[in-house]
C-alpha cells in the first residue's frame, strides 16, 4: 500500500517537472519572438531622395548607388524586409519626423523634430560642402563672408545640413538649380560667379563635362547618420542591431569623400 502511494506520488512529480519544463520553454521561446518582433512586422519603410552618386533611382525604378548598397546589406544581414520610397529631400525628412516613414540616412541638423527619431551612435558617411568658382576668371574667396552680395548658385531641395538656414547664407540671394550637373553647367555659362555644392556629386559631374578648371574652399564637413522612426517596434534594439550589422559589414569602408 505504501509502495503504490509512493509510486503515484513519484509519477505526479514527474508530470509536474515535465509541465514546468514545457512552460519554461514556452516562456523562453516567447521572449525570443518578442526580441525579434521587428523581423515579423510589415516591411520597413525606407525613405530616400535622389542624390547621385550616393543614391539615386536607376532606369528600372530601383534605388542604386553606394547608400542603396549599404541599406540592402543591412536589411539582408538582419533578415528585415523593406520598402524603398523616394521623395524630394525636404519632403522625406518631414515624413520621417511625422513618423510616416521608418528609416533613412540623414543629417541631424535637417530635422526640426529630432525627438521623434533615433539616430545611430556614429556616422556612416561624412559629406563635404564647398564653394566653387572658375579658375582664373573669378576672384578667389577664402571665407563665407566673402560671398555676401555675390551671385551664388545652390541646389534645389537642399539646405546643406542646415547651413543655408543660418547666417550669412540665409541672408543671401541665390539662383536655385535643379541638380549638380545643371549647377556646374550654369557656373561654366556664367549664370553666377560661385556655386555652393556637395563635393562628391560635383566631382562626378565634372567627369561628364568638357574640360573645366575650378577653384574652391571647403565650407563644412557634416556627418550622416542612420535615422530610425522611434515608433517602430523595438526601435532602440533595432537601432543597436543596425549599428552592429554596419560595423560588421562596413567597418573598413572609408566614410569620407575620397581625396
Amino acid at each position: 500500500m505504501n509502495v503504490l502511494s509512493f509510486g503515484r506520488l513519484k509519477a505526479n512529480w514527474v508530470v509536474w517537472i515535465l509541465a514546468l519544463n514545457v512552460c519554461s520553454f514556452l516562456v523562453a521561446f516567447s521572449s525570443v519572438l518578442a526580441a525579434h518582433e521587428f523581423t515579423l512586422q510589415k516591411p520597413l519603410r525606407w525613405g530616400y531622395y535622389d542624390f547621385p552618386p550616393y543614391i539615386y533611382t536607376d532606369e528600372h525604378g530601383d534605388p542604386a548607388g553606394e547608400m542603396a548598397m549599404v541599406l540592402d546589406g543591412l536589411m539582408n544581414d538582419l533578415d528585415i524586409p523593406y520598402q524603398p520610397l523616394v521623395y524630394p529631400n525636404r519632403r522625406f525628412i518631414k515624413l520621417l519626423e511625422e513618423q510616416q516613414l521608418d528609416f533613412s540616412f540623414s543629417v541631424k541638423a535637417s530635422f526640426k523634430q529630432p525627438e521623434n527619431v533615433i539616430f545611430s551612435r556614429f556616422p556612416i558617411r561624412i559629406v563635404e560642402f564647398r564653394v566653387y568658382w572658375l579658375n582664373g576668371e573669378t576672384p578667389n574667396v577664402t571665407q563665407v563672408e566673402d560671398l555676401i552680395g555675390k551671385p551664388l548658385l545652390t541646389i534645389a531641395g537642399f539646405n546643406y545640413g542646415g547651413l543655408t538656414d543660418t547666417p550669412p547664407f540665409n541672408e543671401m540671394r541665390s539662383t536655385i538649380v535643379e541638380n549638380h550637373e545643371r549647377a556646374l553647367n550654369a557656373l561654366v555659362l556664367g549664370r553666377a560667379s560661385y556655386l555652393l555644392a556637395y563635393r562628391f556629386p560635383i566631382e562626378q559631374a565634372i567627369l561628364n563635362t568638357d574640360s573645366v578648371s575650378l577653384n574652391y574652399f571647403s565650407v563644412r564637413k557634416t556627418p550622416v547618420f542612420m535615422a530610425l522612426n522611434s515608433k517602430v517596434a523595438n526601435a532602440s534594439e533595432l537601432m543597436s542591431k543596425l549599428e552592429n550589422s554596419y560595423q560588421k559589414l562596413f567597418s573598413k569602408q572609408n566614410i569620407t569623400d575620397n581625396d
